[in-house]
């Protein structure tokens, strides 16, 4: 009504008896009223008590002293109060933290709302995989969930820091999807996210590993397909790339000497199928020199001959350690035979298919195997 805002007053100025008679000597006053502040008039009217200040419509309009404005707890001065609102909460609604809520909370709760760690508010969007003691602002802000502000320098708190080319590696490499997770969140915490009109926001990247994380094999394949066994795999690798710069040949049953350390890896560790996979082949690896290499005798000295016995590994035809000598040969070079080409005695043969070869064997010991007799058989048999 207006007499509840514009009260009645006397008319103090009009003499009695003035003519014309007036209307009424009393009146509805219109000016001035005070009308800068809601408390002007609804002093009595404050549920709150004056805890939230005199500035009513920073939450409240003429439409209805119970529907407040749209973001009012972005107005309400908050940081009066042992919960600020910083960040999202800003653009909370009120009933989101204090009610009420269907099924929940019949009415709002303004006292006693517990607030001294994210969870108690809000769902474990991790379902337990994270230690209690943990809070959230560890990787989370308060203007949004998502993304997570953990990277390389938080996790140098973690069980396995980040060196080398692990540091540029996207958090979902290590921390996949974990679909089975999503069964822990049931229909119970779904109604309650549902009733607080709040969204359903978890994660299912895993962040526990229960294996031992120096193992390699915790997160990476073997591309060896078990061809080393339990050999562990930073006996060749490091962190910084996969690829062996300089991995130390000594350790294994052939050091690489001579000519062997200018071959290419792929030389003697070709590509082939290892369980069903191509694969760089380890093991078994031939160490001896057939297995690698062609006979170039053509077998004239045994099926599986030594080579290191006459040749070294800096190169197949220089640096010979064949010597005319037992224990090499029995045929020992003496006078004139010292000053004869190989070529004369060892000649080169045709095998077929153009391959070539030089003889070694048979050879003939005896002079008249290789001289003709210029006695003409005089002296046959006195050669010894």
């Amino acid at each position: 009504k207006c007499s509840e805002c514009h009260p009645t007053a006397e008319d103090e100025k009009t003499p009695a008896g003035t003519w014309p008679k007036p209307l009424a000597m009393t009146y509805l006053k219109l000016a001035p009223i005070p009308h800068e502040r809601c408390m002007t008039c609804h002093e009595d009217d404050d549920v709150h008590k004056g805890r939230y200040g005199a500035r009513c419509e920073g939450c409240h309009s003429e439409a209805s002293w119970k529907a407040l404005k749209a973001g009012a707890m972005d107005r309400i001065d908050h940081d009066r109060y042992r919960y600020p609102l910083e960040g999202a909460h800003a653009q909370v609604a009120c009933d989101a933290c204090h009610g009420p809520w269907p099924g929940l909370q019949p009415k709002p709760k303004y006292q006693g709302v517990a607030f001294a760690r994210c969870t108690d508010c809000h769902y474990d969007a991790h379902f337990g995989q994270l230690d209690k003691k943990t809070d959230c602002d560890a990787c989370h802000t308060l203007q949004s969930f998502s993304p997570p502000t953990y990277g390389v320098k938080e996790h140098e708190r973690a069980r396995w820091k980040l060196e080398g080319a692990h540091r540029a590696v996207a958090c979902g490499a290590c921390h996949a999807d974990e679909r089975a997770l999503a069964a822990h969140f049931d229909d119970k915490a779904r109604a309650a996210l549902k009733a607080r009109d709040r969204p359903e926001t978890y994660s299912l990247a895993r962040l526990e590993f229960p294996k031992e994380l120096e193992a390699c094999e915790t997160c990476h394949a073997d591309v060896h397909q078990g061809q080393l066994g339990d050999q562990p795999c930073k006996s060749c690798h490091g962190t910084d790339t996969f690829r062996v710069a300089d991995y130390d040949h000594s350790k294994t049953l052939f050091a690489l000497t001579g000519a062997h350390r200018d071959a290419a890896c792929g030389a003697c560790h070709p590509r082939q199928q290892v369980k069903g996979r191509t694969v760089t082949r380890y093991k078994p690896v031939e160490i001896e020199c057939a297995g690698c290499h062609a006979d170039a005798h053509a077998r004239q000295l045994g099926k599986s001959p030594d080579c290191s016995r006459c040749h070294g590994d800096e190169s197949f035809e220089k640096g010979l350690k064949f010597r005319h000598r037992p224990p090499f040969t029995a045929y020992l070079l003496e006078g004139a035979h010292e000053q004869v080409p190989c070529a004369r005695c060892h000649p080169e043969v045709e095998l077929g298919r153009g391959q070539k070869t030089r003889l070694y064997k048979p050879l003939p010991g005896r002079c008249a195997g290789c001289h003709a007799d210029q006695h003409d058989g005089a002296f046959a048999g006195f050669e010894p």
